[in-house]
């Protein structure tokens, strides 16, 4: 008897370990209409995202205006490029991080580790123009996602 329980526990261990893992790596999608994969969120989570892209642009506008005075802040510009670090990403709903596909939380988390690296390497002394290309690797994989138009933020019903 004791031998069929832990049999059964041991099968449950095992399908809840390789449940969890689909959902992490694919997370909660379907084919969209349009080509692209659709990442099925709750309205509040899809406006989650869409802040943290909106704020993630804003920091890009903000070092690129700082980039452009007559004389480099440091003290300024390397905390408007941390704003979007890895801090911010630890403020993500671990369930909405469960739905985002793995491709997609990669990206994402590359963006936030790079925007960390960025504000280093200003507060460490970086050039304007090892600032603009920090900033350019970190827009080029932006750009690529909504070039290639690869994920739909859709509505779960």
């Amino acid at each position: 008897m004791k031998r069929n329980i832990c049999l059964i526990a041991m099968l449950l261990w095992l399908v809840t370990l390789a449940v969890g893992t689909w959902l992490f790596m694919g997370g909660w999608t379907r084919p969209g209409s349009d080509s692209r994969t659709e990442i099925l969120l709750a309205p509040a989570e899809r406006d989650q995202i869409l802040a943290e892209m909106r704020l993630l642009l804003k920091t890009v506008d903000g070092v690129l205006r700082g980039l452009g005075e007559p004389e480099l802040d440091r003290r300024t510009l390397a905390p408007i490029a941390r704003e979007a670090g890895m801090g911010m990403a630890a403020d993500v709903e671990p369930t909405i991080m469960a739905k985002l596909p793995l491709p997609f939380k990669q990206l994402g988390m590359s963006i936030h580790k790079d925007m960390d690296a960025l504000a280093d390497a200003i507060a460490e002394g970086a050039t304007t123009q090892e600032i603009a290309r920090r900033l350019s690797d970190i827009t080029a994989r932006c750009t690529a996602c909504h070039e290639h138009e690869m994920y739909r933020l859709g509505e779960s019903r």
